[in-house]
C-alpha cells in the first residue's frame, strides 16, 4: 500500500480504510487522510449501522489504520468516484470489502441524496452535532487553527466574503453588544492596558513619531473650532490655581532665564527679550509697522 502523498498540487487519493481483521474499506478524498479519517469517526457515531461503522465500532477504531492506495490526478471529483468506483468494482465480491454501493454519483445525485437524508433525520442530525460541538471543544479548536495555519489565503478570502456579504447584520450585532456591555468592555480594554503598560506606550510613541503631521494638524483643527472653551477653561484652571502657577512660573524662569532674558531685534527696529516677545508683538509700534489699522 502506497504511502500517504502531502503534496497539495495532487487532484485526489483513493484510500483503504483497514481493520486488523483484514476487513476494509475503499474510499476517495481530495483531504488529507489524516482528515479523512477524522470524519470517519465523526460519521461512525451518526450512522452506527452502516455497514462499514457497524464492524470498525465491533472491533474499534484503534484497530483501523488509513492509507493511500493510488494518488489520482483528477481533473474534477467525478473523475476521482470513477476510479473510486473501479476498486470498488474489483471488490465487492470480496467477503472482506465493507463497501456496498458504488461510489460514482453524479453531483446532482449526491445533493440531493445528502438533502433527503438530512430532512428525514433532521433531529438526529442537530442533536448529534450539539452534542459533537460541546464534547469536542478543544479537537475542533486545535483542527480550526491547524486548518487557518495550512489555508491561511483561503481563509481570509472565506472571512472577507463572509463579512461583505453580511457587513450590515455584523456592524448591528457589534454595536447592539457594545452598548450592552458598556462596563465590562471598558473593564477588559482597562486590564488589558494594565497588563500591558510597556506595549501601550511603546505603541503610543511609534504611533506619535508617524503621524506627527497628521497629530498636529488634528490639535490645530480643534483648537480653532474651540478656541474660546479651551481659553475660558485655561483662565478657570489659572484662577483656581494661582498659587500652584506661580510656583510654576517662577521655577521656570529660574531654569530658562539666560533664554527669556535674550534680546532680538525685531523687522520694526525694536528690540524685546524672548520673555516680552508677544508685548512687543501686541505694541503699538509693531502694529503700525505691519501696517495693521
Amino acid at each position: 500500500m502506497a504511502g500517504e502523498n502531502n503534496d497539495d498540487t495532487y487532484g485526489g487519493q483513493i484510500y483503504k480504510l483497514l481493520c486488523e481483521d483484514g476487513h476494509y474499506y475503499i474510499g476517495s478524498t481530495k483531504s488529507e487522510l489524516k482528515y479523512r479519517l477524522y470524519h470517519h469517526k465523526q460519521h461512525s457515531v451518526l450512522n452506527p449501522d452502516r455497514k462499514v461503522y457497524a464492524h470498525i465500532l465491533t472491533c474499534g477504531w484503534d484497530m483501523v489504520s488509513i492509507g493511500c492506495v493510488e494518488v489520482v490526478n483528477s481533473k474534477s471529483k467525478d473523475d476521482l468516484r470513477k476510479k473510486e468506483n473501479e476498486y470498488i468494482k474489483e471488490s465487492l465480491s470480496d467477503p472482506l470489502c465493507l463497501n456496498i454501493n458504488k461510489s460514482h454519483l453524479t453531483k446532482e445525485e449526491l445533493l440531493e441524496q445528502h438533502k433527503e437524508y438530512l430532512q428525514a433525520n433532521k433531529d438526529t442530525v442537530d442533536a448529534y452535532h450539539a452534542n459533537y460541538r460541546k464534547e469536542n471543544v478543544e479537537e475542533r479548536r486545535e483542527y480550526s487553527r491547524q486548518y487557518a495555519a495550512d489555508h491561511p489565503e483561503e481563509v481570509k478570502a472565506t472571512k472577507k466574503a463572509y463579512y461583505e456579504a453580511n457587513k450590515t447584520e455584523i456592524l448591528e450585532k457589534q454595536k447592539e453588544y457594545v452598548e450592552a456591555n458598556k462596563d465590562a468592555i471598558l473593564a477588559r480594554k482597562k486590564e488589558w492596558a494594565e497588563n500591558n503598560a510597556e506595549r501601550v506606550v511603546e505603541s503610543r510613541k511609534r504611533y506619535v513619531e508617524e503621524n506627527k503631521e497628521l497629530i498636529q494638524a488634528r490639535g490645530k483643527e480643534y483648537y480653532e473650532a474651540n478656541k474660546d472653551v479651551i481659553q475660558e477653561k485655561f483662565k478657570a484652571y489659572r484662577e483656581a490655581n494661582k498659587e500652584k502657577m506661580k510656583k510654576y512660573g517662577a521655577a521656570y524662569r529660574a531654569k530658562n532665564g539666560d533664554t527669556l532674558s535674550q534680546s532680538h531685534t525685531c523687522e520694526c527696529g525694536g528690540k524685546y527679550t524672548t520673555n516680552h516677545g508677544k508685548i512687543h508683538m501686541e505694541s503699538k509700534r509693531h502694529i503700525k509697522f505691519i501696517g495693521i489699522p
